[in-house]
């Protein structure tokens, strides 16, 4: 825990690493000394000594070589290196396919001169599906743009970027070309043997079984969540059960108690057993492709086996805590990672609260006091980060485990079978996989009826980071896993039975207060790329909704769901009163049929068009569509004491789609507003200003993403804003902000503010005084 606790302290802060080695010696000189002089003291000496090591190892992690590709941002040049994983190729159309190789970067080329260079860099390669594909541990270079990694930098959702850095992954680059300059080697070779083997099995798959069955079984035996159909995924993670979809430490200490079984039945000796389920566990882990979740599964699993042998299997605790620190001590920043955090939270949780929660429910039936015990057990460990990155409860999770998860680990073990026998006895290791078809088939309609249930979830919400640390010293206290000092729960029940029930209804009625009490309003900017969409919240919690961002081109990526709901549920949006689209256009209109698919919308409001947008006839078939009303200048709603004014809507009749039929919208609470411009163009600026309409604002959206046709000088300085905010996609490709808008800005000294590099931009005010936050500080 003191290792884990310095490892989020040096994530915090940027610390002189002659500093900590200086404080590392410190702490071991005083350990030694305590280990001798004063014994007694000697544990607070050495958590002192964990805790600073784990704050120096995370310095160390961050460390870049200084000849790393990521200093090449934003520059042409030909790099040279090794395809240091397994290429994920993906069909784009019937002749088009798009490959992503990771490479391991040894030389980069500019005009002519070649240096050295380091790191890993994504590399993204467009190509006809008959051309040849480079594979893992070849020797390649490419040609294009280098770029950093980014994601979007909201709450609740991963930071894509840092994730790629654990892995070593420190540049991005969308090339022309890859060549092979040399075959793969060794390794290299084993490994891309591996994956021709995945494939050609993947291929059988899909030969004998419905797609969507073969893409389910692939990812519970291989890993990923390709092929799978969006509304599976999320009808398991509605059930609480999404883990088994793909391979987890589930998977691997199934295999592993199923080599123990085998080994029983041929009447091995334990150490036999042990070892050849370690041994299988492990070549599972290497055909899997050893990703990181599944290297994190092995290791705990490895870890568990060994105390099997040595006979510390009582000794759970000090295995989990074990693996965790070596995890940690290779790659220290899993500790901020999704996967690591679900799994060690969940797994703590079942060593530490499985057994008193049991003897708290035994006046159950044994076969449901152990299922229920074991999900309360895991529910309890993870809670707080259920909160902060999904903000639901599964209530159903209880019945999907006794009733889905059996029928899904027994796909599992045939599933492994059958992959043996397709190369052994070909036709009845396709006999196996038609019969995990029908499995799945029926534990998909299965889950799908428990996730229809109604109220299956309960929104829950998120809590910081310190509400985390509460709930944790609150759960032990009540599991008694404080010091002895402190009175355990059970103990003040007994002695303080009214007391404690008055300061629980007290402790209610404050929250109550605290949830009803007033709130400035907040006005938040949300990082969707190259895109607009902005939530505004009313002191008593109504919700505005003005655009909601798109992604642009083909790309798959739907902003709505994986970007916009989760920012709304994580400030506790359940339902949008105001949906304002500013106009069709892909890029502000595109999230909306995921939030009207998932949420009730109130109201639907937009200029008129003369043609719907792609964006909006799907928002049309949305589950919560009602109709749409037309936006024209003049119209004014008042929501909350917050009052919308629509300055401008084109003419109020049908006009042509595009950018100059953006609608212009002034929201006002107290003394200050903001000003929501869409993509007004330099032309509508000028016949927003010929109206003379009150445009002064404290916040200006800045118009179309920061593009010199719009923001003219007359109109700023007819806004004259104090803020202003350009939410623009990072580094991309129509150079939004321009140059000339931000001299602009400058000029009128108005203080600039870009999701790009800031993230998420939020304003609070209380109608008289107003600050701003962003999320990356």
């Amino acid at each position: 825990m003191a290792f884990a606790a310095g490892i989020w302290c040096g994530s915090l802060y940027t610390w002189p690493q002659a500093l900590l080695y200086g404080l590392v010696i410190m702490a071991a000189t005083l350990s030694l000394w305590c280990v001798f002089k004063q014994p007694l003291k000697t544990g607070y000496a050495v958590i002192a000594l964990f805790f600073l090591i784990g704050m120096l190892r995370f310095v160390h992690a961050c460390a870049l070589s200084p000849v790393d590709i990521s200093n090449y941002h934003e520059q042409m040049l030909t790099a040279y290196g090794i395809i240091s994983e397994v290429p994920e190729v993906k069909k784009n159309s019937d002749n088009q396919v798009q490959i992503k190789y990771v490479a391991t970067i040894k030389a980069v080329q500019i005009g002519g001169k070649k240096a050295a260079a380091a790191g890993r860099m994504l590399v993204y390669i467009r190509q006809m599906a008959n051309e040849p594909v480079c594979h893992y541990g070849d020797g390649v270079e490419t040609y294009g743009q280098v770029f950093l990694p980014h994601g979007y930098n909201n709450p609740a959702l991963m930071d894509s970027a840092a994730a790629l850095k654990r892995q070593g992954i420190t540049a991005r680059m969308s090339g022309m070309v890859m060549k092979r300059t040399e075959e793969a080697k060794d390794t290299g070779a084993f490994l891309s043997t591996l994956a021709i083997w995945r494939d050609n099995i993947i291929a059988v798959m899909r030969a004998v079984m419905p797609e969507k069955d073969a893409a389910i079984l692939a990812g519970m035996l291989f890993g990923g969540y390709d092929g799978i159909p969006a509304e599976w995924v999320q009808e398991f993670a509605i059930t609480g059960i999404v883990h088994i979809l793909s391979v987890s430490g589930t998977h691997i200490a199934l295999l592993a108690g199923v080599m123990l079984w085998f080994g029983d039945m041929l009447k091995l000796r334990y150490f036999i057993k042990v070892l050849l389920a370690a041994v299988v566990i492990g070549f599972y882990a290497v055909f899997a492709g050893l990703s990181p979740p599944v290297v994190r599964s092995l290791v705990m699993g490895l870890v568990s086996l060994a105390a099997g042998i040595f006979g510390r299997e009582k000794d759970a605790a000090n295995a989990l805590m074990l693996s965790a620190l070596f995890l940690l001590a290779v790659q220290p920043g899993i500790l901020h990672d999704i996967s690591f955090q679900l799994s060690f939270g969940a797994t703590a949780g079942l060593v530490f609260l499985y057994q008193k929660t049991l003897r708290f429910i035994t006046f159950l039936p044994d076969y449901l006091s152990g299922a229920l015990a074991v999900t309360i057990a895991a529910q309890l460990g993870v809670l707080p980060f259920i909160a902060w990155y999904f903000n639901s409860l599964s209530l159903i999770s209880l019945a999907a485990n006794i009733l889905v998860v059996p029928i899904i680990d027994g796909v599992v073990v045939l599933g492994l079978l059958g992959v043996v026998l397709v190369f052994l006895v070909p036709l009845a290791g396709k006999f196996i996989l038609i019969l995990c078809s029908f499995l799945i088939g029926f534990s998909t309609k299965l889950n799908s009826l428990l996730a229809t249930i109604p109220a299956g979830a309960c929104y829950l919400p998120a809590a910081s980071i310190w509400g985390g640390m509460v709930y944790y010293v609150i759960l032990a206290w009540l599991y008694d896993y404080l010091p002895r000092r402190l009175i355990s729960f059970r103990e003040v029940w007994r002695r303080w039975p009214k007391r404690l029930a008055a300061g629980g209804m007290l402790s209610l009625v404050i929250l109550l207060s605290y949830v009803w009490y007033p709130k400035p309003l907040m006005v938040h900017f949300m990082d969707v790329g190259q895109g607009d969409a902005a939530l505004i919240t009313t002191p008593h919690g109504r919700a505005i909704l003005i655009d909601t961002g798109g992604t642009m081109g083909d790309n798959q990526f739907d902003i709505g769901q994986r970007v916009v709901l989760p920012y709304l549920k994580h400030y506790g949006i359940l339902k949008v009163d105001y949906l304002f689209l500013t106009h069709g256009h892909q890029d502000h209109a595109g999230g909306a049929w995921a939030i009207a698919e998932a949420i009730p919308v109130k109201f639907i409001g937009m200029p008129q068009e003369e043609k719907a947008s792609l964006a909006i006839l799907r928002l049309q078939h949305s589950k919560n569509y009602s109709h749409m009303l037309p936006l024209y200048a003049g119209l004014t709603f008042v929501v909350d004491g917050v009052v919308i004014d629509i300055l401008h809507a084109g003419t109020g009749k049908v006009v042509r789609t595009g950018n100059e039929t953006s609608a212009l919208i002034k929201v006002s609470y107290g003394k200050h507003s903001f000003l929501f411009t869409g993509d007004l163009t330099g032309e509508e600026e000028q016949l927003i200003l010929n109206k003379n309409c009150d445009i002064a604002s404290t916040v200006l959206k800045v118009g179309h993403h920061g593009a010199k046709t719009s923001s003219t000088n007359q109109f700023l300085t007819k806004v004259l804003p104090e803020y202003a905010i350009i939410s623009a996609g990072y580094s991309n490709k129509f150079g939004h902000p321009h140059e000339e808008v931000l001299k602009r800005l400058s000029s009128l000294k108005v203080e600039t503010h870009r999701t790009d590099q800031e993230g998420a931009i939020v304003f609070k005010t209380n109608g008289e005084r107003i600050r701003c936050e962003s999320y990356i500080k």
